[in-house]
């Protein structure tokens, strides 16, 4: 049996989600699962869908961002041997959970990531996508698009609840310190919403301070600042000596270098976007949120 999980709080785009979810083929039987933070709000959605399994998570805490004990108690709730994952601001393809079963049953993989595509044409957020493309096993993976056997939960751990962000990429980390492989089938696919400009901005800060949180609970993996994850550690630097301006007035021009690299990716927009990321990291290095 196949369990699909979503969380939620506050975003009504999950009845979109939930609309193709329904509809689309299943390779086995499938339960759907929606851990709701909401607090009752999101009730008229669960309404039009009875055969959705409706979790309400308790924020008891008064946590402001309680993503990873969503995570955990879908886990929890859960009645199959295969979990997946997918956002409340996505919508996944005809064949998307065909393709991510026949990874885990078909080629006996354990964890398995598929591809994100941006709704309504390709973003900057798609560049990872295309980097991916060439990959049969990734080095890491987000939840909005992933599958694995439960049984990986007695050897990895449930989601780390110190995280706001970034606790799936902490799982995956984990999964491949104990031997296991992230199989990337990139027919596997969902269309993501990104947002509004204010989203992608609130997104990539965070996701700055999620990285910085990362490497500080695996900092034997400081190696990948020199690899996949050379923006981690090169934003952030160039943020810090910004102060040489004083004393070299042309050191801001080395940020002509990552804009002639992408100048056919929208140049302006990824730097910046790499920027705000850049601050996420430092502030969460400097000034750590306290959970």
């Amino acid at each position: 049996m196949i369990s699909t999980i979503i969380i939620v709080k506050s975003d009504r785009r999950i009845e979109n989600t939930l609309k193709k979810i329904v509809k689309i083929p299943k390779p086995e039987k499938t339960e759907i699962l929606v851990i709701d933070a909401s607090e009752g709000n999101l009730d008229d959605i669960k309404n039009i869908f009875p055969s959705v399994r409706w979790v309400y998570y308790h924020n008891k805490k008064s946590k402001k961002i309680t993503i990873p004990e969503q995570r955990n108690l879908g886990l929890k709730k859960t009645q199959g041997d295969i979990i997946t994952f997918i956002d409340a601001d996505c919508v996944p393809d005809n064949n998307w959970l065909i393709e991510l079963a026949k990874s885990i049953n078909n080629e006996e993989k354990i964890i398995v990531a598929g591809s994100v595509k941006s709704i309504g044409g390709k973003t900057i957020w798609d560049l990872e996508e295309e980097r991916r493309n060439s990959k049969k096993y990734l080095d890491e993976a987000p939840t909005l698009n992933m599958a694995f056997k439960k049984e990986i939960i007695k050897k990895v751990g449930f989601f780390d609840e110190k995280f706001s962000c970034g606790e799936d990429i902490d799982f995956t980390w984990r999964a491949i310190d104990l031997g296991y492989k992230i199989r990337y089938n990139k027919d596997a696919i969902i269309y993501h919403d990104w947002g509004n400009l204010k989203q992608e901005i609130k997104r990539a800060f965070g996701y700055g301070e999620a990285r910085a949180r990362l490497y500080k609970k695996h900092p034997g993996r400081w190696k990948n600042f020199f690899g996949y994850d050379m923006v981690t550690l090169i934003y952030p630097l160039y943020i810090i000596f910004l102060p040489l301006t004083f004393f070299w007035p042309y050191y801001p021009l080395f940020i002509l270098i990552p804009i002639i690299k992408n100048i056919k990716r929208q140049p302006l927009k990824v730097v910046f976007i790499n920027l705000i990321n850049g601050f996420g990291v430092l502030k969460e290095l400097f000034f750590p949120n306290k959970n």
